[in-house]
């Protein structure tokens, strides 16, 4: 269902109030934790964008964004380290365009060196017809094999034609020792780039170190680490995982701009 103006739900509570007719499963199976897991987890991603934008947006700071989220007729969103899994079933980031009635555009790019190379893959353009887009907005997908920024290097790049609006990496794991070389030079293009950027964590602590490493190469901080109201509702089994045997996509978030 599209809303007739910005809406901006606080949590999953909210969003099931008002959404759960979207979906076709009956009441009594609603209720149920596997099938609103399900759902939840398939759209963490872009209502954790929500929730950021917004609250970004009520700062009033043209300097943090240069357009009120509520008024934005284009929304360009770049989705880092991402594999094919998060490439299917696209009505998941359509639903984003439901919410904010004055975007006419809507365009994301994932780039990860796991995924299959298509500027613009067929399969996603015959999927996003069957959705139910709302009417007057266009949403495009594209997908990039490779490191960030060695692709927005590149002469031509589609990356580089829009500034992107906000840059999310789900789980990124930047303070992972056998990371930290990979992500370093895309991070530090993002602080020159002077653009938003979202780091999310499978824990809380996840999310600390991540800050804490991004601070020490001079990122500004706009959000301190935080337990995310959209994190993923199934929880999964990880035995030898530090902090904990489960985890939860999203479950906590920062967010950083620029260099101090």
């Amino acid at each position: 269902t599209d809303c007739p103006e910005y809406w901006n739900p606080k949590d999953w509570m909210e969003y099931f109030a008002k959404k759960r007719s979207d979906y076709e499963v009956p009441e009594a199976m609603f209720n149920l934790a596997p099938v609103t897991a399900f759902i939840a987890d398939a759209h963490s991603n872009m209502l954790t964008l929500q929730h950021i934008l917004g609250d970004l947006s009520e700062r009033n700071d043209r300097n943090i964004l240069p357009e009120d989220v509520k008024n934005m007729s284009r929304l360009v969103i770049h989705i880092l380290g991402g594999t094919d899994a998060e490439t299917s079933r696209p009505g998941r980031y359509v639903e984003m365009t439901r919410f904010n009635p004055n975007l006419t555009e809507m365009e994301i790019h994932f780039v990860g060196p796991e995924l299959v190379d298509a500027n613009s893959f067929e399969n996603i353009d015959e999927a996003l017809r069957m959705e139910k887009i709302r009417s007057g907005c266009q949403v495009k997908l594209y997908a990039h094999c490779g490191l960030y920024h060695e692709i927005i290097a590149q002469t031509g790049s589609e990356l580089s034609h829009l500034p992107p609006t906000v840059v999310l990496c789900p789980h990124p794991g930047v303070h992972d020792a056998q990371y930290i070389d990979m992500w370093r030079p895309t991070i530090e293009y993002l602080m020159e780039q002077n653009v938003p950027l979202v780091l999310t964590g499978c824990n809380i602590r996840e999310s600390q170190d991540d800050s804490a490493l991004l601070r020490r190469w001079g990122a500004t901080m706009l959000m301190e680490p935080r337990c995310n109201p959209f994190r993923g509702l199934w929880p999964t089994l990880d035995p030898g995982r530090e902090f904990g045997d489960y985890y939860y996509a999203n479950a906590s978030f920062c967010v950083f701009k620029g260099k101090e």
